[in-house]
């Protein structure tokens, strides 16, 4: 089954707008008196022109972020992580149950779980506020059939005690 990271792109486009506004007015509505030509004040325009670029880069970054997804498949014999701009594939990572060394699953937030799968060689992948919900409990499910070794942290317990109680509410 095929699972997606909830993001949430409208804090994302609410930075842009910031940063937007507080890096452009100033380059089209500043008041500045004509300076003395001197090797510093040069100096220092040379570097707030350079800083005007990082911080447009900076910028880009943002508004493309709004655009990335994460998804995680889950097969019989495989998870598939894919990193997709629009529905181009940025970046896919396939891993066979005897790559992974084991599954943590701990909260992160107030009430957000998260699943760090640690391979045996590379980097760790992280599985944070992915939709629908039932995406751990299947983690959980590949784990047990693979005997891949899982961990589950002491708040992570406590938050599924929580809402297991909600649920029989």
């Amino acid at each position: 089954m095929l699972y997606q990271a909830k993001i949430n792109r409208l804090m994302l486009f609410i930075y842009f707008l910031i940063l937007a506004v507080l890096t452009i007015w100033p380059m089209f509505f500043s008041n500045r008196k004509e300076e003395n030509l001197r090797t510093d004040a040069l100096f220092w325009e040379n570097v707030e022109v350079v800083l005007r670029y990082i911080v447009l880069g900076v910028l880009l970054i943002f508004l493309l972020s709004i655009f990335v997804t994460y998804q995680l498949k889950i097969t019989e014999n495989q998870l598939i992580y894919f990193i997709k701009f629009f529905n181009l594939v940025l970046y896919s990572k396939t891993v066979k149950p005897h790559q992974i060394a084991k599954i943590t699953f701990k909260r992160s937030n107030w009430m957000m779980i998260n699943a760090v799968v640690s391979m045996k060689k590379g980097f760790r992948i992280s599985l944070k506020n992915f939709e629908p919900v039932v995406m751990y409990a299947d983690m959980m499910r590949f784990a047990n059939v693979h005997n891949i070794s899982t961990e589950k942290t002491e708040e992570f317990q406590i938050l599924q005690r929580i809402k297991e109680n909600k649920q029989s509410s």
